[in-house]
């Protein structure tokens, strides 16, 4: 039996740098394809020590045709042609395992690259077990659910945020916002470029969640990349050391809305961390930020004006939020306030935004609630971000009506927030749905507004697609609010929706580790909370929310 691998070259920077004189080439002796380009700068390698013979091609061109190595697996005897009526390969017995294809690239010569390929052929069952103990690492250190089903999908979460994690040799290490083929020429491969917005709402996950070490990764990669005014990075190319993306590219500071949203990170992993130190080291960045969200850059740094500042303008802007977008005919909050003050009026998923962090009234936010789980909004498989009575509606239009896992879990979240939990499960299901249809342990970025089906240009594996599902089940369904500095959890569950026993466990709050459970039936809510190992303070809030017939025993 043979196993044929194939490739289509393509050494190419992202976009927008660029590599001339691209070849490639069979390397029989070392059992290798090798790429390069007019420089030879940058090398790859491709290859297995299996391979029995491959395509070849003019060493000047990249052919348009695949690259073919074939493999030969098992007995390579000729074997008879089977007789009439007989199943083909009746006398062919394979046992085959452990056949490596490597790929090593690097900024390096070829021989430098090729002692690489070769070191990591001869340590291929090492390279394995620290993958392997890495993973365990990873999901051994966050939180746990009872439920398998439940518990399945958060350890995928947990690896699918820690893949998220890539090292740029030019730019260092950060996250990625997701992971799919980049298509031909030197496009961007899916969203696998650094984006500030995507790092800070993706971090709300890890923090909650326990994940501290990585969601200070998250975070302070985007210090370094901060614009003189405080203004954090909306996206990096992965090729931006090798052009002037920085200065002679509109694209790396587009989004207004990725300061905040860094803001907002660093003040949420410092309350489930108590991490003093973390946001020391990164507080000049989050005063110039803070600055440029105010508008107000400059001032004389000092920390406790800023407090005092942003205790006197958070009133200030939350009234404004609910006198200048609510409109009491319609019973809901508008979607944009347009030049001469008046209203967008269109139904969006959008106010949910606001509405996971509780900035509504409880009578409006309620409102907005029963508004956003109408049908029109809210699919069995997740929040359109339009609702599909607007005339502005268009099921594969990218912000005008496609569904995003992402937005549905701020939808879910709403839900939870103003005490529809049936509405708010609904939502979490639709992306825990989306952990195993497409790719076991991978959220597709974007689904037609119309119909279960990712858009053809979605990105297959988006992370904040992943995120939002944990975030939405610590904070939303589960009620999990850890104040670290203070050394207190508050529960707010709402899980009266599916009586069953909760429980997760190795919630942290700061150094500790709490196992929490929930035993939740059609009239009574019991909770549970266990500490594994003792700190000097803890406390235990509990904020349970009832139905509005139900009491407290």
């Amino acid at each position: 039996m043979e196993i044929i691998a194939s490739f289509h070259s393509d050494l190419q920077l992202a976009w927008p740098g660029g590599l001339g004189g691209q070849y490639i080439f069979w390397n029989d002796t070392a059992k290798v394809f090798e790429l390069t380009e007019s420089r030879r700068q940058f090398n790859a390698l491709i290859g297995s020590p299996y391979a029995t013979r491959a395509t070849t091609n003019p060493t000047w061109s990249v052919p348009d045709a695949p690259s073919e190595m074939r493999i030969a697996v098992g007995d390579q005897t000729p074997v008879p042609m089977p007789r009439w009526q007989e199943p083909a390969g009746r006398l062919v017995n394979v046992v085959a395992h452990g056949i490596p294809i490597v790929i090593v690239g690097q900024i390096a010569p070829r021989d430098s690259v090729l002692a690489t390929y070769r070191r990591v052929l001869a340590h291929l069952s090492d390279l394995y077990v620290e993958r392997v103990a890495h993973a365990d690492s990873v999901v051994g250190a966050a939180v746990g659910f009872g439920d398998t089903a439940t518990d399945r999908m958060a350890r995928w979460a947990e690896l699918n945020l820690d893949e998220a994690l890539v090292c740029n040799p030019d730019l260092g290490c950060g996250p990625v916002a997701g992971y799919g083929a980049a298509g031909p020429g030197n496009f961007r491969p899916g969203f696998a470029w650094y984006f500030g917005g995507d790092a800070a709402i993706n971090s709300l996950a890890l923090s909650s969640a326990g994940a501290f070490d990585l969601a200070r990764q998250y975070l302070r990669f985007f210090a370094a990349y901060q614009r003189a005014d405080g203004k954090i990075t909306h996206e990096i190319s992965q090729s931006a050391a090798r052009v002037p993306w920085f200065t002679d590219y509109p694209f790396p500071y587009w989004h207004g809305d990725t300061t905040p949203f860094w803001v907002l990170a660093i003040g949420e992993l410092f309350r489930a961390s108590a991490d003093t130190s973390f946001v020391r080291s990164l507080w000049p960045n989050v005063a110039k930020a803070y600055r440029w969200c105010v508008g107000t850059v400059g001032g004389d740094g000092c920390d406790t004006a800023l407090s005092a500042d942003a205790r006197r303008r958070f009133p200030v802007a939350r009234q404004s939020l609910e006198q200048r977008f609510w409109m009491p005919r319609a019973g809901r909050f508008a979607f944009a306030i347009l030049n001469g003050d008046s209203l967008n009026d269109n139904l969006t998923v959008w106010p949910a935004t606001a509405m996971s962090w509780h900035l509504f009234d409880e009578e409006h936010g309620e409102a907005m609630a029963t508004q956003l789980a109408r049908a029109t909004i809210a699919t069995d498989w997740g929040a359109r971000t339009l609702a599909s009575e607007s005339p502005l509606y268009d099921p594969l239009h990218y912000n005008n009506g496609t569904v995003w896992p992402f937005v549905t879990g701020f939808l879910s979240l709403a839900e939870y927030r103003y005490h529809n939990p049936y509405a708010g499960r609904a939502q979490l299901d639709a992306i825990g749905r989306t952990f195993d249809v497409w790719g076991l342990g991978r959220n597709p970025e974007v689904f037609s507004g119309a119909s279960f089906e990712p858009l053809e240009t979605a990105v297959p594996q988006q992370f904040f697609s992943t995120a939002m599902f944990l975030t939405t089940l610590l904070r939303g369904a589960y009620g999990l609010d850890a104040d670290a500095p203070h050394g207190a959890l508050s529960l707010a569950p709402h899980l009266f929706d599916r009586p069953a026993i909760y429980a997760v466990n190795g919630v942290r709050i700061g150094a500790a580790k709490l196992d929490v459970s929930f035993d939740v039936s059609d009239t009574a809510l019991s909770a549970d909370a266990r500490r594994r190992f003792p700190v000097a303070r803890q406390s235990l809030e509990q904020r349970f929310w009832m139905p509005r017939a139900g009491r407290f025993a």
